[in-house]
C-alpha cells in the first residue's frame, strides 16, 4: 500500500497579512491628486487657440493670393492700348491738380483789393507849397508806374491784344475797378514817341463814353 507524503508550509496569521499590507500601502508615494480647472479658464484657453488657428489661416490666405495675383500678373500683360489710357488718367489728374492750385492762387491774389500804386501824402494848405509838393512826388511816381505795368505784363504776349478787367468792393465801401489792356499799334513804325502821338491823337479826338456802375455815372 503506497503512501503519500504531505509538506507543511506555514503560513502566517491572518492578522499580521493585514499589518503588512498596510504599512505596504503608507510606504507608498503618494500622488497629489489634480485640482480641476475652472470652466472661464478652460474656455479662455480655447478662444486663445481658435484665435491663433485662424490668424494662421488668414496668413495663409494673403500668402495665396498674393502668388495668385503675381501668376495674373506675369500671364496676361497690360497692353498698348492699356498703358496708354492709364497714362492719359495719370496725366489728366495731374492737370486738374494744377488747374486747382491755379484757381486757390488767383483767389488769393483777388482777395487783395487795394491800388498797387497807393501813396499816403500829407499836403499842407498852403496851395504853392502843394503844388511843389506834387511836381516834386512826380518823376517818382511815373517810375513806380511804369515798373508796375512792366512787371504786370511781363509774361503777357504784347504782340496781341489782351485784356482783364477786377471789379470789387473794399470793406470801407469804396469800389475798386482795375483794368489791364494791351493792344498792339499795327502798321505804324516801333518808335514810342510816334505811338505816344497817335494815343494823344486817339484820346482827344475820342467822343465820351458814359458808363454807368452801381449808381454811379462815370465819364471817360
Amino acid at each position: 500500500m503506497a503512501t503519500k507524503a504531505f509538506r507543511s508550509v506555514p503560513t502566517a496569521p491572518r492578522g499580521e497579512k493585514a499589518l503588512r499590507k498596510k504599512e505596504e500601502d503608507e510606504t507608498k508615494p503618494t500622488v497629489p491628486l489634480k485640482k480641476p480647472r475652472a470652466t472661464y479658464y478652460a474656455r479662455k484657453d480655447e478662444v486663445s487657440t481658435l484665435k491663433e488657428e485662424v490668424r494662421c489661416l488668414l496668413n495663409r490666405l494673403q500668402k495665396l493670393e498674393a502668388t495668385q495675383h503675381a501668376s495674373k500678373a506675369v500671364a496676361a500683360p497690360v497692353s498698348i492700348d492699356q498703358e496708354s489710357m492709364l497714362r492719359h488718367a495719370a496725366l489728366s489728374t495731374s492737370v486738374n491738380q494744377n488747374e486747382l492750385l491755379l484757381a486757390g492762387a488767383k483767389s488769393l491774389l483777388l482777395s487783395r483789393v487795394e491800388n498797387p500804386l497807393k501813396t499816403h501824402i500829407h499836403l499842407t494848405s498852403d496851395r504853392e507849397q502843394r503844388r511843389n509838393a506834387l511836381i516834386a512826388l512826380r518823376p517818382q511816381r511815373l517810375r513806380d508806374a511804369a515798373e508796375f505795368v512792366r512787371e504786370r505784363v511781363r509774361f503777357l504776349d504784347v504782340c496781341r491784344p489782351h485784356r482783364q478787367t477786377e471789379v470789387s468792393e473794399t470793406s470801407e465801401g469804396d469800389f475798386v475797378h482795375s483794368i489791364c489792356e494791351v493792344v498792339p499799334f499795327n502798321g505804324i513804325s516801333t518808335s514810342v514817341p510816334h505811338v505816344y502821338n497817335q494815343l494823344l491823337a486817339f484820346m482827344t479826338h475820342r467822343e465820351f463814353n458814359i458808363v454807368e456802375y452801381s449808381d454811379v455815372t462815370t465819364i471817360l
